[in-house]
C-alpha cells in the first residue's frame, strides 16, 4: 500500500514538479482502510452511494427522498449520501439548511443572499 502511495506522488510529481519538495509527509490509505473507518464509504466511495438513475437527484439517497426531509416530521437528511451526493462538497448539508429555514419561516441570512443575473 505504502510503495503504491509513493508510486502514485512519483507520477503525480511529473505533472506537478515541486510537489515532492513541498510535501512534508504523506499517509497512504485503501479503499478497505476507508471503509473500516467510515462504513458508509463502502470500497472506499468517495461519492457515499450508487449513482445509477434510480439513486441522483430526487431520487438520492432512495426514491422520495430528495427534497431532504424524512418521513417523519422534523427530521431532515443532510449527509454525503443526499442530493448532489459526497466527495466532501458540503452541498448536501446547504441544501438541506435551505429547506429546513423554508419550513420553519426563517429568513435567509444576508451573508448568504446570492445575486440573479438581472442584478446590475
Amino acid at each position: 500500500k505504502d510503495r503504491h502511495g509513493a508510486e502514485m506522488l512519483a507520477l503525480w510529481s511529473r505533472f506537478a514538479p515541486n510537489i515532492t519538495d513541498a510535501t512534508i509527509t504523506s499517509f497512504t490509505r485503501s479503499p478497505l482502510d476507508t471503509e473500516r473507518m467510515l462504513p458508509n464509504m463502502q470500497s472506499g466511495d468517495l461519492l457515499v452511494g450508487a449513482f445509477a438513475n434510480d439513486q441522483v437527484g430526487y431520487h438520492r439517497p432512495f426514491p422520495g427522498a430528495g427534497h431532504y426531509r424524512a418521513h417523519l416530521p422534523g427530521l431532515y437528511l443532510c449527509g454525503s449520501c443526499c442530493h448532489p451526493g459526497g466527495n466532501i462538497t458540503g452541498l448536501p448539508g446547504y441544501n438541506c439548511s435551505q429547506v429546513l429555514f423554508a419550513d420553519l419561516g426563517v429568513a435567509k441570512h444576508e451573508s448568504d443572499s446570492r445575486t440573479s443575473a438581472e442584478d446590475p
